[in-house]
Protein backbone atom coordinates (compact mmCIF):
# COMPACT_ATOMS: atom_id res chain seq x y z
CA UNK A 1 0.00 0.00 0.00
CA UNK A 2 2.80 2.54 0.86
CA UNK A 3 0.12 5.48 2.03
CA UNK A 4 -0.56 5.74 -1.63
CA UNK A 5 -4.53 5.22 -1.45
CA UNK A 6 -3.99 1.78 -4.22
CA UNK A 7 -1.72 3.93 -6.94
CA UNK A 8 -4.24 6.73 -7.30
CA UNK A 9 -2.68 9.79 -5.72
CA UNK A 10 1.30 9.73 -4.96
CA UNK A 11 0.95 11.01 -1.68
CA UNK A 12 -0.37 10.42 1.40
CA UNK A 13 -2.98 12.54 3.09
CA UNK A 14 -3.92 11.89 6.87
CA UNK A 15 -7.31 11.82 7.53
CA UNK A 16 -8.42 14.51 10.07
CA UNK A 17 -10.96 13.72 13.05
CA UNK A 18 -13.09 16.15 14.23
CA UNK A 19 -12.84 16.65 18.07
CA UNK A 20 -13.63 18.86 20.57
CA UNK A 21 -10.10 18.61 22.60
CA UNK A 22 -8.98 22.23 23.15
CA UNK A 23 -12.03 24.22 22.84
CA UNK A 24 -12.87 25.90 25.56
CA UNK A 25 -16.89 26.45 26.64
CA UNK A 26 -17.36 30.11 25.25
CA UNK A 27 -14.37 30.00 22.51
CA UNK A 28 -15.88 30.62 19.29
CA UNK A 29 -15.49 28.44 15.50
CA UNK A 30 -12.42 29.46 13.58
CA UNK A 31 -13.52 31.17 10.64
CA UNK A 32 -11.19 30.90 7.36
CA UNK A 33 -12.42 33.51 3.94
CA UNK A 34 -11.96 31.87 0.48
CA UNK A 35 -10.46 34.58 -1.81
CA UNK A 36 -9.68 33.76 -5.31
CA UNK A 37 -6.13 35.65 -6.58
CA UNK A 38 -5.13 36.41 -10.09
CA UNK A 39 -2.92 39.36 -11.35
CA UNK A 40 -2.83 41.67 -7.89
CA UNK A 41 -6.95 41.09 -7.68
CA UNK A 42 -8.94 39.55 -4.92
CA UNK A 43 -12.49 38.15 -4.59
CA UNK A 44 -14.06 37.08 -1.91
CA UNK A 45 -15.33 33.64 -2.48
CA UNK A 46 -17.02 32.94 0.34
CA UNK A 47 -16.21 32.25 4.34
CA UNK A 48 -16.46 28.57 6.46
CA UNK A 49 -15.51 27.34 9.69
CA UNK A 50 -14.62 24.14 11.58
CA UNK A 51 -12.76 23.10 8.72
CA UNK A 52 -9.36 21.58 8.34
CA UNK A 53 -7.15 23.92 6.96
CA UNK A 54 -5.81 21.86 3.85
CA UNK A 55 -5.13 22.51 -0.01
CA UNK A 56 -8.45 20.04 -0.27
CA UNK A 57 -10.76 22.01 1.88
CA UNK A 58 -10.77 24.20 -1.13
CA UNK A 59 -11.63 21.32 -3.69
CA UNK A 60 -15.30 22.54 -4.00
CA UNK A 61 -14.45 26.29 -4.91
CA UNK A 62 -12.22 24.67 -7.25
CA UNK A 63 -14.47 23.15 -8.91
CA UNK A 64 -16.97 25.95 -8.96
CA UNK A 65 -14.81 28.40 -10.50
CA UNK A 66 -13.31 25.40 -13.34
CA UNK A 67 -17.13 24.98 -14.37
CA UNK A 68 -17.69 28.55 -14.68
CA UNK A 69 -14.58 29.02 -16.98
CA UNK A 70 -12.19 30.19 -14.97
CA UNK A 71 -8.63 28.82 -15.37
CA UNK A 72 -6.25 31.48 -13.98
CA UNK A 73 -5.16 32.24 -10.33
CA UNK A 74 -4.75 30.78 -7.03
CA UNK A 75 -7.02 29.97 -4.33
CA UNK A 76 -6.50 30.58 -0.47
CA UNK A 77 -7.54 29.85 2.80
CA UNK A 78 -7.27 33.17 4.69
CA UNK A 79 -7.45 32.63 8.88
CA UNK A 80 -9.96 35.02 9.21
CA UNK A 81 -8.37 35.62 12.94
CA UNK A 82 -4.74 36.60 11.71
CA UNK A 83 -5.14 37.34 7.96
CA UNK A 84 -2.30 34.39 7.00
CA UNK A 85 -2.73 32.15 4.32
CA UNK A 86 -2.89 28.70 5.47
CA UNK A 87 -3.56 26.68 2.19
CA UNK A 88 -3.21 27.55 -1.39
CA UNK A 89 -4.64 25.75 -4.51
CA UNK A 90 -3.47 26.97 -8.03
CA UNK A 91 -6.93 27.28 -10.74
CA UNK A 92 -5.57 25.03 -13.70
CA UNK A 93 -7.71 22.50 -15.90
CA UNK A 94 -6.66 19.04 -15.09
CA UNK A 95 -4.62 17.54 -17.90
CA UNK A 96 -6.45 15.21 -19.78
CA UNK A 97 -5.10 12.27 -21.43
CA UNK A 98 -4.00 12.12 -24.82
CA UNK A 99 -5.50 9.67 -26.87
CA UNK A 100 -2.98 7.00 -27.52
CA UNK A 101 -1.41 6.72 -31.03
CA UNK A 102 -2.41 3.94 -33.02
Amino acid sequence: MGGTFGGIFPYHVPLARKTTEGMGMGQAPRWYRVEHRHRGRVRFLGRISEVVPSPFTLDPFLSRLLRAGVEHGELALVDGATGFVVARRLVRMPRRRRPEAA
